[in-house]
């Protein structure tokens, strides 16, 4: 992770907003949820060319024709 977008940092702060504007807009409240969320990696789930996408509101392809959900 070697640009600015990647840094973990930012990318806490991606984490941060996909919280709030992904979930919590669509009325998930419960906090263990929604810690969950602010707590794992979403990127590391994702191959590296598409970890700038790991907290966009979208399925993303993971390899072998899967995909990770949207949030």
């Amino acid at each position: 992770m070697s640009n600015s977008y990647n840094s973990p940092d930012k990318l806490r702060q991606k984490r941060e907003e996909m919280v709030r504007y992904h979930l919590e807009r669509r009325g998930i409240s419960d906090p263990r949820v929604l810690e969950a969320f602010r707590s794992i990696p979403r990127e590391k789930f994702v191959p590296e060319a598409r970890r700038n996408r790991a907290y966009d509101d979208c399925a993303l392809p993971i390899g072998e024709g899967q995909t990770i959900s949207q949030p």
